[in-house]
C-alpha cells in the first residue's frame, strides 16, 4: 500500500478545492458579467459546436 491514510487525506482537499474554486468562478461569471455578454458567449459556443458537428459530420459522409 503507497501513502495511506495521508494519500487520502490530500486526495479528498484536491477534490473538495476543485469543487470551491468551481464554485466561486461560477458565482464570479455569474455576478461580473453581464447578461448580454453571457449571451453573447454561449452563443458564440453554440455556434463553434454546431459548425464542428457540421464539419465532423461532413467528413465521416466523405469517408462512409
Amino acid at each position: 500500500m503507497i501513502g495511506g491514510a495521508p494519500v487520502i487525506a490530500v486526495t479528498a482537499g484536491v477534490v473538495v478545492t476543485g469543487a470551491v474554486v468551481t464554485a466561486a468562478a461560477g458565482w464570479a461569471y455569474e455576478t461580473f458579467v453581464p447578461q448580454a455578454t453571457r449571451e453573447k458567449i454561449d452563443e458564440g459556443i453554440r455556434d463553434t459546436w454546431n459548425g464542428a458537428k457540421d464539419k465532423i459530420g461532413d467528413a465521416w459522409d466523405a469517408v462512409f
